[in-house]
């Protein structure tokens, strides 16, 4: 009869288990309409008791399928837009796409294998510890699409304060231990006092998550008082990656661009943000050089700026035929009298889907070094997904972030926003503003303490206006990120 419960007991989490965990995942991603950071306190403890005990076949099929359906509901790029990629790209993106949930299922499972020697009481630490070592593992390989759960957190301004010491590997870290402990708690046949010990552990560190979380916000107002700061422009003109090339099709968008920087500069704006790839073209020593900048130069203020994304050769190819050169995706930085005054590269480029369009722009991160907006630390789409690059930029004297990013090739998905919920948390590790240029919208503007003060639309055209505090402290983070990333290394 005890037997009959347990099975009949067993079946009944596994399906509400089902069920919380397709609720608590699509409630959990960072997109605002439906975002609920607190659904991702819950989103795998299903998953988690589902295979406490024992893992059976019955119990990974059905794993399996609930990670599926989850990211199928939540992290589906929208083929429309990819057109514009090789066969052999497109193949590798759906591959990746279909991988992702799998490496999901495989941590959730390694998480619970390695420990299932550990006592009840404790397990939930050692399960996220094995989950936040895998991720580790990946970050050390460089992968763009971390497992960092930590990530839904993004707008939960109190807990994720930890970031500046721990990163976001160890809000992942919490995170995963509330989960194992309500896991912990689902199941009525391990004893009370297990349950009793989880519970502590879980409460205490929650007490010194929070502790930490109120000290920095209260500290912060003081910091924000004695700190420059300068006012920008972020533009979003939400131009899809069409084949078209065509002249009247780029002027089109050049129009825009000059449309939207002129809203933000009515607003107050010193330095105008245009994304990655704005120009769809090169812009040094050609006549387009003139024709975009010398408009924009003339309605910029005293000491303002510009600053946009663009592909240039590598100057050390253009002894080579012109098919032969190699190309940099590079940010500009323009001063009001139309004179290029910096300039820096993407340094990390993406295997496949880059490789076969840039080189790295040099070896070492560096910031811009301007005399109205202080050194600005540049960061060039997918460098924001990693932890490196911006702790490299703070170490070498970045004041400020900025990110120029094009998520055009995944369409109208979740993805846009999952990149901005990840920029976030390099606002609070390096204690750095931060401003999220995106080309296909969502743009945002984030303060020292990860919170955003200002966010554009979704696929709208828009340009976003705020004020960027500049910051010379660097944080324990960006300290040690330079032993840590030693390790991978």
């Amino acid at each position: 009869m005890q037997l009959g419960d347990r099975k009949f007991q067993g079946a009944s989490v596994s399906a509400v288990g089902s069920l919380l965990a397709i609720l608590g995942i699509c409630l959990g991603v960072p997109q605002p309409e439906f975002h609920v950071y607190p659904a991702a306190f819950l989103g795998l403890s299903p998953l988690f008791a589902l295979a406490w005990r024992e893992l059976g076949g019955r119990q990974i099929r059905l794993i399996a399928g609930v990670w599926v359906i989850c990211c199928a509901i939540t992290l589906a790029p929208d083929f429309r837009s990819v057109g514009w990629l090789s066969p052999l790209e497109i193949g590798v993106g759906v591959l990746g796409y279909l991988l992702l949930p799998w490496l999901l299922i495989a941590v959730t499972l390694l998480s619970l294998v390695l420990t299932r020697s550990c006592p009840d009481g404790i397990r939930p630490l050692a399960m996220a510890a094995v989950w936040v070592l895998w991720d580790l593992g990946w970050a050390g390989l460089k992968f763009p699409i971390p497992l960092h759960w930590g990530a839904l957190f993004y707008d939960w301004i109190w807990g994720i304060q930890i970031a500046d010491g721990v990163g976001i590997w160890g809000v992942t870290f919490y995170g995963i231990l509330i989960n194992a402990t309500v896991a912990l708690w689902v199941h009525p046949w391990i004893e009370l006092q297990q349950k009793q010990r989880g519970a502590l552990i879980a409460g205490l560190l929650t007490l010194v998550v929070l502790s930490y979380g109120g000290w920095r916000l209260a500290q912060w107002q003081g910091i924000k008082m004695e700190s420059p700061s300068y006012t920008v422009a972020g533009i979003q003109p939400v131009a899809w990656l069409e084949r078209d090339r065509s002249w009247d099709y780029r002027l089109s968008q050049y129009q825009q661009l000059s449309q939207l920087s002129a809203q933000g500069l009515a607003q107050g704006a010193q330095l105008v943000i245009w994304p990655e790839g704005a120009l769809r073209a090169r812009l040094r020593d050609t006549p387009l050089e003139p024709f975009v900048i010398e408009p924009m130069a003339s309605q910029l203020p005293a000491g303002g700026a510009l600053l946009l994304g663009t592909t240039e050769p590598d100057p050390t190819t253009l002894h080579q035929a012109a098919g032969q050169w190699h190309h940099h995706n590079v940010a500009l930085l323009y001063n009001a009298a139309g004179d290029l005054i910096g300039q820096t590269g993407k340094r990390w480029i993406f295997p496949l889907f880059e490789s076969q369009r840039y080189v790295p722009y040099g070896t070492e991160y560096a910031p811009i070094l301007t005399s109205e907006f202080g050194p600005i630390g540049v960061l060039i789409c997918l460098e924001s997904v990693l932890p490196d690059p911006s702790q490299a930029l703070v170490r070498a004297g970045a004041e400020s972030l900025i990110v120029l990013a094009d998520d055009s090739s995944f369409g109208q998905s979740n993805w846009v926003a999952l990149h901005g919920a990840l920029s976030v948390f390099r606002a609070i590790e390096t204690r750095r503003s931060l401003v999220f240029v995106n080309n296909t919208g969502s743009n945002l503007i984030v303060d020292p303490l990860g919170r955003i003060q200002h966010q554009g639309p979704l696929f709208e055209p828009a340009a976003i206006q705020g004020q960027v505090v500049r910051q010379e402290r660097v944080s324990p983070f960006a300290s040690l990120s330079s032993i840590r990333q030693g390790l991978f290394n």
